[in-house]
């Protein structure tokens, strides 16, 4: 069965295809990603995976009608079914006024280069890798005696690439990669329990904070919270701890997203 690479020149013989079918405008997006994660608990590797993953969606419109669809298998008689059904799918969606895509004028011209991708770091091994999900794990046990316990630290890492194409004539590209690890300790004293997290996340692999300055972190976070009491039921300022504050804000984003908007979502 004849497979394809995930390319712009793909892209655009797709919307031709769509084009050839009655569609009036549509757009592809191709995505590919290489990803590993490793977790590990009280110095022992539990889980690790790595794998590998293509996706393909198609967005036709005919008139103000559209619909959309996408696949895993990029082999050529999969393109074409799925092309099929998404015209067929919007040949009888109910029309909307404010569909359609952006305008030829409105596209971008000239794509910064965000530096987005670590090629190096694809070097980095396996085994470098459970390394530092174990002295993340170790950096937080051998901080403070009163860390007992662990529900484990993670490892994991991803290169992927996207790419956009338009029946406007715009097909574009770009590449990233993400690297984390993180440890969620557990620290007890007089038969009080309490268990915190902390992490590193970068784009690039040496920008990562280092594993043993991770755990110390997490350690801290877990031992301010031995000893902690109830308060009365009161009315005072509140002061959001960094990670709280920043859940709080995605929340609000989300409310206010477009998509949010366009369905009047509540939250």
């Amino acid at each position: 069965m004849e497979r394809f690479e995930l390319s712009q020149e793909l892209g655009r013989e797709i919307l031709d295809t769509a084009k050839a079918k009655g569609a009036s405008q549509g757009d592809v997006v191709m995505a590919e990603s290489d990803s590993f994660f490793v977790t590990v608990r009280m110095g022992e590797v539990e889980k690790i995976s790595q794998a590998g993953e293509k996706r393909l969606g198609v967005r036709l419109f005919f008139g103000n009608s559209s619909a959309s669809a996408s696949t895993s298998d990029i082999s050529r008689k999969s393109i074409e079914k799925l092309v099929d059904d998404t015209a067929r799918m919007a040949r009888v969606t109910a029309q909307d006024p404010h569909g359609g895509l952006p305008e030829a004028a409105d596209l971008a011209r000239e794509l910064p280069q965000l530096d987005l991708l670590d090629e190096p770091a694809r070097a980095v091994s396996v085994d470098e890798k459970i390394q530092i999900a174990l002295d993340t794990e170790n950096g937080a046990l051998t901080y403070d005696a009163r860390i007992t316990n662990s529900e484990g630290a993670e490892f994991s890492n991803q290169f992927g690439r996207v790419i956009y194409g338009s029946s406007h004539g715009f097909a574009r590209e770009y590449a990233g990669s993400t690297f984390g690890y993180s440890v969620s300790p557990v620290a007890s004293q007089n038969g009080s329990m309490q268990r915190d997290y902390w992490y590193s996340s970068n784009r690039k692999f040496r920008k990562l904070e280092s594993p043993k300055s991770v755990g110390a972190r997490a350690a801290q976070r877990v031992l301010r919270r031995l000893g902690a009491r109830k308060v009365k039921t009161c009315e005072v300022p509140i002061v959001f701890d960094p990670e709280m504050a920043a859940s709080l804000i995605r929340n609000l984003s989300s409310a206010l997203s477009g998509y949010a908007l366009y369905k009047a979502l509540r939250f």
